[in-house]
């Protein structure tokens, strides 16, 4: 059993931004490690563990199967290559605006973050990632800026990160492969995203999910 606290969210003032997720994250990243047990960061774990259901085969062909499934090997294999300046410790795994919260108590707002479902022990790099890859979405890269100027460092600027890039645009189709089956749109955006992975298109927008 496990109990969460509920943060009702003030109307009118909008979506925590990127700055305050990047003070967030370099908050987080100062915590010590925690006593209680926690995985170890593996990446691509929930694609992995989707495409061993059977049930992935009703939203990606048998070709479309097989190469993710050689390319989540070729960029497990590149991680373990690299470097991360940052280092290792607490990290949240998914952090991102979408899993940020107001909370109204006391005299002004603050932010918290939610969804620790994936908390684990990793590079830190790990969590900064979801931010640079939010311009796929159509966010202004302006935001990027924003967060890596809160957050103190700019990954842009490290030789790894073109694997993580690859890493966390691979990881949406998670999702969209479970869901796929049961809604044509999303069926749609799944085989719009496969193609430009497999052309290796960089530029070209995600539509949503």
């Amino acid at each position: 059993m496990t109990f969460w606290r509920y943060y009702p969210q003030p109307a009118g003032i909008g979506w925590p931004d990127t700055r305050a997720l990047g003070h967030i994250a370099s908050r987080l990243h100062k915590l010590p490690i925690p006593s209680v047990d926690l995985p170890h960061y593996k990446p691509l774990r929930s694609l992995a563990a989707t495409l061993a259901d059977p049930a992935a085969r009703l939203a990606v062909t048998d070709q479309e199967h097989a190469w993710l499934t050689v390319r989540i090997d070729e960029l497990r294999a590149a991680f373990n290559q690299l470097d991360f300046p940052l280092g290792g410790g607490l990290i949240h795994s998914d952090l991102y605006v979408g899993n940020l919260l107001w909370n109204t108590d006391g005299h002004r707002n603050s932010v918290v973050l939610g969804d620790w479902d994936s908390v684990s022990i990793g590079p830190r790099e790990v969590d900064l990632i979801p931010t640079y890859a939010e311009p796929r979405f159509g966010t202004s890269p302006a935001t990027v800026d924003l967060f890596a100027r809160a957050y103190g460092y700019d990954l842009r600027l490290w030789d790894g990160y073109n694997v993580l890039l690859d890493i966390r645009e691979l990881s949406t189709l998670t999702a969209l492969i479970r869901l796929a089956p049961d809604d044509v749109r999303l069926k749609d955006e799944l085989t719009h995203r496969l193609r430009l992975l497999l052309s290796g298109n960089r530029a070209t927008l995600w539509h949503g999910q």
